[in-house]
């Protein structure tokens, strides 16, 4: 009879061949980013790479987190989710399209560039944003929690917008307002808690 610890120490967890499915992994994303469309969803999340190469449109969704990337270099449109989480990036370079949620929360994003519109939510919680760039429309929600924050640039619509501990909560209630004017809000504006 096998001994199952036997077996499951001598065959699965031999660390060459983690090592080599890591550096397969790392291999076959190179490869893809040197197309400029992916039709389907790519995982790059936790692979040390620092660019997207030729990438310019991704239909489906695109996860980044844990990787060094700083920049979305060529990449205009992703037609799904878009994961930046805990990643360096400080530039979403050309993007203008994300079809469904946009996350880049823990990241040291300070604009949205040419980002005009997000067809789900935008989360942007805890990061050093200082401008919206040329972002219009955010289907759902726009979290900009714990930002700096000061204006809303030339967005015209969204669902709900959270704006607790911003500059923009800290202000009087005629310059929310004035901030506020030409913004569609189909939810609720929250400068504070919901309780």
């Amino acid at each position: 009879m096998t001994n199952w610890r036997q077996v499951f120490s001598e065959d699965i967890l031999v660390p060459r061949r983690l090592e080599q499915r890591k550096e397969d992994r790392v291999k076959s994303a190179l490869r893809l980013l040197q197309q400029k469309k992916v039709e389907g969803s790519l995982d790059l999340k936790g692979i040390p790479i620092t660019s997207l190469g030729n990438l310019e449109y991704i239909r489906g969704n695109l996860d980044l987190k844990n990787t060094l990337i700083t920049s979305l270099d060529k990449l205009e449109y992703v037609g799904g989710f878009l994961f930046l989480e805990n990643t360096p990036i400080t530039d979403i370079g050309n993007l203008k399209f994300v079809g469904a949620y946009l996350f880049a929360r823990n990241t040291q994003i300070t604009s949205l560039g040419n980002l005009e519109h997000v067809g789900s939510s935008l989360y942007l919680y805890q990061t050093p944003i200082t401008s919206l760039g040329n972002l219009e429309r955010v289907g759902s929600s726009l979290d900009l929690r714990s930002t700096l924050i000061t204006d809303l640039g030339k967005l015209k619509s969204t669902g709900s917008l959270y704006l607790r501990n911003t500059p923009i909560a800290r202000m009087t209630k005629e310059q929310q307002k004035e901030i506020l004017k030409n913004v569609g809000v189909r939810g609720g504006v929250y400068y504070e808690p919901r309780e």
